[in-house]
């Protein structure tokens, strides 16, 4: 909503499709009025605590959005692709493996893929891996993503450890698989 200084007429108003992430900035150019924002899904809220940023309803949307005063434009609404099914490999990890890998996993990764592997959509959702993913599982954690952001942690897990992080991450596919896709079987 954008009101007028003057006396706090409301002038104009539209969805932002995502969470307003910035104060906006209003200017002239032209002789016509403008305000500018950013509209995102981030900090920590969407990553942390990705279950509950989930029930907000909102999906990660970046733009920056800038609206004429006065204009008659709608924002088209944003064209999401369907949520990744997951692929889980088989669970070959013991009961106590899982356990450990959940501990690793909330202890390591949940600052960015959120707690018990529900990310908030801003950071892949973890429970969401695609089989090709887990194949490389390994490898990612140690590093092979890191052109795309994803931190080495050669120097801070072991190797088991990783398979109890990724054995729980299956864990969480099969629960997801269950809950909402058991109809689809």
């Amino acid at each position: 909503m954008a009101y007028r200084a003057t006396d706090g007429k409301k002038l104009w108003e539209s969805p932002a499709n995502s969470g307003v992430m910035a104060a906006p900035v209003t200017y002239m150019a032209g002789g016509e009025q403008y305000v500018t924002f950013m509209v995102g899904w981030g900090g920590a809220f969407s990553t942390f605590a990705g279950g509950q940023s989930k029930n907000a309803g909102v999906r990660p949307y970046a733009e920056v959005l800038t609206f004429k005063i006065g204009g008659d434009e709608k924002l088209a609404e944003p064209d999401f692709p369907p949520l990744a099914k997951p692929e889980p490999p088989e669970q070959t990890a013991s009961a106590e493996e899982i356990a450990e890998g959940k501990d690793l996993m909330n202890g390591h990764c949940s600052q960015c893929h959120g707690m018990n592997a529900a990310s908030g959509g801003v950071t892949p959702d973890l429970r969401r891996l695609s089989a090709d993913t887990h194949d490389h599982f390994k490898a990612i954690v140690m590093g092979a993503r890191l052109s795309k952001g994803m931190p080495s942690y050669a120097e801070v897990l072991e190797p088991d450890e990783i398979d109890k992080i990724h054995a729980y991450l299956i864990k969480r596919a099969n629960d997801l698989l269950d809950k909402e896709y058991s109809d689809d079987q």
